[in-house]
């Protein structure tokens, strides 16, 4: 079991074994963030421009980069809010190379993120554009492009 926990802050821990009526409790106190480094490749960090781009769109109630402090890496964090029932918000937008990925098997490979939202209805959705003829833009019917949509859970705290 993986837990991440933000950079400073006290957690109520609880351990329960199913079939068994014992409960043990305790207290910790996380006084660090911990190393990300050898768990892959960080896309972005929101620390640093060059390596993303912000798309928005006129559903942008607020579409920006901010510095709260409370993310779980880095100081940065990208800032979102949409308006109506439009069919998209704005995106961000990341160039990596795919030589960096040297897993060969494909149920190895995943994309972690780090969602805190408090709307209900909020999604997540990620699009991957292949440039299969390396000609530096997605051409349809010769590049491929995948998608996928995840509903975040709406309880104003972080999840993975």
């Amino acid at each position: 079991m993986v837990v991440f926990f933000k950079k400073s802050e006290w957690c109520d821990i609880t351990l329960s074994f199913t079939g068994n009526d014992t409960l043990i409790y305790d207290s910790i106190l996380i006084l660090g963030e911990r190393d990300f480094s050898d768990l892959g490749i960080l896309l972005t960090s929101f620390e640093d421009p060059s390596e993303y781009s912000i798309v928005t769109s006129s559903n942008n109630d607020l579409f920006e980069v901010n510095n709260s402090n409370s993310t779980i890496e880095g100081d940065n964090s990208l800032n979102t809010l949409g308006i109506g029932s439009a069919a998209w918000f704005g995106a961000v937008r990341f160039s990596f190379n795919s030589n960096t990925i040297t897993e060969t098997d494909p149920n190895n490979i995943f994309f972690n993120g780090f969602f805190n939202s408090q709307y209900s209805g909020s999604a997540f959705v990620i699009k991957v554009f292949e440039d299969e003829n390396a000609n530096g833009i997605y051409d349809s019917g010769i590049d491929e492009a995948y998608a996928l949509k995840v509903g975040l859970t709406t309880n104003s705290q972080w999840q993975k």
